[in-house]
């Protein structure tokens, strides 16, 4: 990963408040919940981009841990009944997919098999009346305010397939003795693997499909 921070100030303000934080996530006595994957998510992305990786891949190693034992990886979750398991649902799947993501795009960076192989059973958090095929709101930039989440919710959909196909090469190509390197991949799983992405790409919505004019968004994205 390039880009990433100059090494912090021993006795600046940042480096003292990340090892406080480091040490109350530690020390942390209540059971874990949902905020302890979301804290230690952060905590695993702040050190990587202090070029910390070793510290930030044990952190990210307990967040899958904690992720676990709160069965955010396990079977096709019961569907909610009322509104207050409706909230808990969408936080769940939220923060499922959210270190999901992270620790896969970790993995596939530092050329290293993810802990995570499966994306979660959570369906991709994404209000139902969204309109899937306007364009309205993806061609403007900067967007105002309301088409914001709009945008943000179909992107990050897109996203989590992506990232999907991403974790299942590295969990082929880096796994165990073959880590770091790719040349025992086949034509015929490197076919299936570029199949997989023309359907990717094939089912995004009419927002997101490849256009001359896209924002800078989209353009990522792509």
């Amino acid at each position: 990963m390039v880009n990433r921070n100059d090494s912090p100030s021993k006795d600046g303000l940042g480096t003292r408040f990340l090892n406080e934080a480091r040490k109350l996530f530690d020390a942390r006595a209540q059971p874990d919940n949902l905020l302890s994957v979301q804290t230690a998510l952060i905590l695993n992305m702040t050190l990587n981009m202090d070029a910390d990786d070793e510290a930030g891949v044990a952190i990210g190693e307990q967040a899958v841990s904690i992720a676990r034992k709160l069965d955010l990886f396990g079977p096709s979750p019961r569907k909610p009944t009322n509104t207050r398991e409706s909230q808990m649902w969408r936080a769940r799947g939220m923060t499922a997919w959210a270190l999901f993501n992270f620790i896969t795009f970790e993995h596939y960076a530092m050329r290293s098999e993810p802990p995570l192989h499966d994306p979660p059973a959570f369906a991709i958090p994404i209000d139902s009346e969204i309109d899937r095929d306007s364009v309205e709101y993806f061609r403007d930039y900067p967007m105002p305010d309301p088409a914001m989440d709009h945008c943000a919710q179909l992107t990050s959909e897109a996203y989590c397939g992506l990232t999907s196909i991403q974790s299942a090469i590295a969990g082929t190509t880096f796994a165990g003795d073959s880590r770091r390197q790719a040349s025992h991949l086949t034509p015929e799983s490197a076919s299936a693997t570029i199949q997989k992405l023309f359907n990717w790409s094939a089912g995004l919505p009419t927002a997101l499909q490849p256009v001359a004019d896209c924002p800078p968004h989209t353009l990522v994205l792509q």
